[in-house]
């Protein structure tokens, strides 16, 4: 059923021009957010927390430029499954690709670290093809094995390598002597994690992966944060900014803190840029020891 979904729908779909998806945006946001409000009770109690500050009439404003953003960013990942390399050089360029010049001479592998803002799926695919470092990033793989063999099959057509979340650790040690480009998406709720770094972001008690740092210290991997802007509807510009170069000597949690500190000013900025849908929050902070 998955595969008959994809080639007679899907597939069609993604070859259409973006003006002409972006018509289907506006048909599934008048379904989607007005007439059924999907997951409109978890997004709104996401903002009130987040933003205690705002009046209701923010958040709601909030809210509509979510949606909207939201039901883009979904035409947009559709159309990503059959884009070209040259369109994402259009739409998504890199603008400081000279910074990972001095690492890659070095050897030096780095890690990416980014959250689920703005499309964080063409960002994946828009740097891998503007770095000079062979890419790699982190996936949680989907339960539809159609599905995933196809997300698969799309996010490494570029050269890009995937590594299974649960198996990323090994994949690491394994590749140590390569010069790598490491992506990850650091928002994601850490429910079952054992080891995560206790913060206050968003104005709430939030956990958070220690996986990045995990990995840039055993190996001193220079951190770097991927900012992505939109200057209009279908386009977007990425900006690396280098973390720590010495990963090795920060104390424990500094270097998770200061990507999500990052995150946090971007989402502050730009509120409506951030996928508000997920149950972030679905964690209690232990009493202190």
């Amino acid at each position: 059923m998955s595969r008959v979904l994809y080639y007679l729908f899907i597939w069609p779909l993604s070859k259409l021009p973006l003006r002409i998806l972006y018509g289907l945006s506006g048909v599934l946001f008048l379904v989607g957010y007005r007439l059924f409000g999907y997951r409109k009770k978890v997004v709104r109690q996401n903002m009130e927390r987040s933003f205690p500050e705002k009046t209701p009439s923010e958040i709601k404003a909030i809210t509509h430029r979510f949606y909207r953003h939201f039901f883009d960013t979904l035409i947009e990942s559709l159309r990503g499954l059959t884009m070209l390399r040259s369109e994402y050089l259009k739409r998504i360029p890199l603008t400081n690709p000279e910074i990972l010049e001095p690492f890659y001479r070095q050897g030096r592998s780095v890690m990416v670290v980014a959250g689920h803002f703005n499309n964080w799926e063409w960002a994946a695919q828009g740097l891998s093809v503007q770095i000079p470092h062979q890419m790699a990033a982190v996936y949680k793989p989907l339960r539809n094995a159609f599905f995933n063999d196809l997300i698969q099959s799309t996010r490494s057509r570029f050269g890009m390598k995937l590594i299974n979340q649960h198996e990323s650790a090994r994949w690491v040690i394994q590749h140590r002597h390569e010069t790598i480009a490491y992506f990850l998406l650091s928002d994601q709720s850490p429910t079952f994690a054992k080891k995560v770094h206790w913060t206050t972001f968003l104005n709430q008690d939030t956990a958070v992966f220690m996986g990045a740092e995990r990995i840039c210290q055993r190996f001193n991997m220079p951190l770097f944060f991927l900012k992505v802007h939109s200057p209009g509807r279908g386009q977007y510009a990425m900006t690396l900014e280098l973390l720590e170069n010495n990963t090795s000597a920060p104390p424990e949690g500094e270097l998770t803190e200061s990507h999500t500190r990052k995150l946090e000013e971007e989402i502050r900025q730009h509120p409506g840029a951030w996928l508000w849908t997920h149950k972030r929050w679905k964690r209690n902070r232990p009493p202190a020891p």
